[in-house]
């Protein structure tokens, strides 16, 4: 009997293509998956953006509205640490402070500005007097911060109020109090100094643009306000005097009129 001898297995190995070939494969593959999965990160990023924005304006918005329909009346200014109203005599900008030229950059009907005051008076204790007026309760202010190009650029939008009389406040309740008879220029907080003259108000949205010849509020008449603006969100880090790039935006267009009476 003739001896069986086995005959060795030739061993199988990819080739040097075949290895290309399939990590090209896997190399779409996983290109593919990721440019899907960053294209949904990014649809998911803007709408989350726009639910901020929203959430964001729905506050205000309604602050706004509660604050503003519950005052006497409203006083609209060209900007919160000042103006920049041309004198009566000369053709060039003048920087000037309301808070020491009473009236000095006051909204006319048909103007427009960045710094909305509500004021709410009390009851005047010399109604027949022509020369007395009414007590001022309480001020709300409204402001984007001052920057050099309203017209390209975005801001914080502002909220700031001070209470002089609230008779269920035992810190407040004294109808006396000599502030509630000053002028609204002087209740109008002072401006912080720097770059940010408004920052030493709370922040009511982040990033704001106004649409009305790069202002947010328009005179209409002497009873109402119109509030346009180009409202956005993105990186918070860059939310002060920076140009509006890559982020979530909406305009919204609403008007207050105040129905509160002395």
């Amino acid at each position: 009997m003739k001896p069986y001898y086995s005959r060795p297995r030739e061993s199988k190995c990819f080739t040097l293509v075949e290895l290309m070939v399939v990590i090209t494969i896997f190399s779409i593959a996983i290109a593919g998956a990721f440019s899907l999965f960053m294209g949904g990160y990014r649809v998911m990023f803007r709408t989350q953006a726009k639910l901020e924005v929203n959430a964001y304006l729905r506050r205000a918005t309604n602050q706004m509205v509660m604050d503003g329909r519950s005052a006497t009346y409203f006083i609209l200014y060209d900007r919160f640490d000042g103006s920049l109203d041309l004198e009566k005599d000369a053709t060039v900008p003048t920087f000037k402070n309301f808070r020491t030229n009473e009236g000095w950059g006051r909204r006319s009907v048909g103007e427009s500005g960045n710094c909305l005051v509500f004021v709410y008076n009390g009851v005047n204790p010399t109604p027949y007097d022509p020369t007395s007026d009414a007590p001022v309760d309480r001020i709300v202010v409204y402001t984007l911060d001052t920057g050099d190009d309203p017209d390209n650029r975005v801001y914080r939008f502002r909220r700031g109020e001070l209470v002089l009389y609230d008779p269920d406040d035992p810190l407040l309740d004294d109808e006396n109090n000599p502030q509630r008879f000053q002028s609204v220029e002087s209740l109008i907080p002072a401006a912080a100094s720097g770059d940010n003259p408004a920052r030493n108000l709370s922040v009511a949205i982040p990033l704001v643009r106004g649409m009305l010849d790069g202002n947010l509020f328009h005179r209409l008449d002497d009873k109402s306000v119109l509030i346009n603006g180009h409202f956005f969100y993105g990186n918070p880090a860059d939310d002060v005097g920076v140009r509006a790039t890559k982020h979530a935006t909406n305009v919204y267009s609403f008007t207050i009129t105040p129905r509160g009476s002395a």
